[in-house]
């Protein structure tokens, strides 16, 4: 059986569990009365930050769960992808979506404090909402259930409630969806190591590329593209994890980064 679908069948089956009260999050899909959210407001998301990433690795992060108010749900596929990522994308009920931001917005998980783990170099988990009362937001270092035991009785259970509340969203996919297609990308450049031999796919970098007064993720220049621009350079630049790319008779590191709801370029 796929790996993907065995994952997405798991995630479901979480997610009836908390529905039917036997989940820990308090922060399930329930029948609570909402009102749909706004379709294009982004009304969810994880994302998670590791400080061991590269230079190369910084550019390309991307939240790994996104819910839109029209029931639009981009998931990131599991594994440790080289270059950038792969994500599934699908449709479910509006209203699905409007429950789970409205109870995990009740359940105080992302206004609540956290402790400070006396562990060194461990990833962060953000995890956003922005529904009905507005936006909440915490992030959570070390939220693996390995470090549980570094943490206070209270905040063990906080822990594994918000783990679980991670959950209850990636399951409402389902085993559904379709390939995620960009139809916008961010191309980061950064300082230039190696000799390519991959052309570059696009447009002439120096035509869109522009130094903004703050580039972000160790970048030198970014710049986006747009349509089915976007969509071919994306999927070249799946095909070469390094995107070291030979532009003219230059080699430049162009990261193209698929998700670039978080970079302001």
């Amino acid at each position: 059986m796929d790996a993907q679908l065995t994952r997405r069948s798991m995630l479901r089956l979480l997610a009836g569990l908390s529905a039917t009260g036997i989940g820990l999050a308090g922060c399930g899909v329930g029948a609570d009365p909402v009102n749909p959210l706004p379709a294009e407001q982004l009304v969810f998301g994880v994302s998670s930050v590791s400080p061991w990433s590269s230079s190369l690795g910084w550019a390309l992060q991307t939240p790994s769960l996104l819910l839109y108010g029209s029931g639009r749900i981009i998931s990131q596929d599991p594994g440790d992808p080289a270059g950038p990522g792969t994500y599934t994308t699908a449709q479910v009920d509006p209203l699905a979506v409007a429950r789970l931001v409205a109870q995990c917005e009740r359940s105080g998980l992302l206004t609540a404090d956290y402790d400070v783990l006396p562990v060194t170099d461990l990833p962060s988990t953000r995890v956003w909402s922005h529904g009905a009362t507005g936006s909440q937001e915490v992030s959570v270092y070390g939220l693996s259930e390995s470090f549980d035991e570094y943490a206070s009785i209270l905040n063990r259970r906080r822990r594994k409630q918000l783990r679980t509340l991670i959950f209850d969203a990636e399951a409402l996919i389902g085993d559904g969806g379709s390939t995620y297609v960009p139809d916008r990308v961010v191309v980061l450049e950064q300082r230039t190591q190696g000799t390519a031999t991959i052309r570059w796919p696009g447009p002439n970098p120096d035509s869109f590329l522009h130094q903004p007064s703050n580039v972000r993720r160790n970048s030198i220049a970014c710049g986006t593209l747009t349509g089915s621009t976007a969509a071919a350079v994306y999927a070249a630049a799946r095909a070469n994890p390094d995107q070291l790319w030979l532009v003219g008779n230059r080699s430049r590191v162009l990261a193209v980064n698929p998700l670039p709801v978080e970079i302001d370029c």
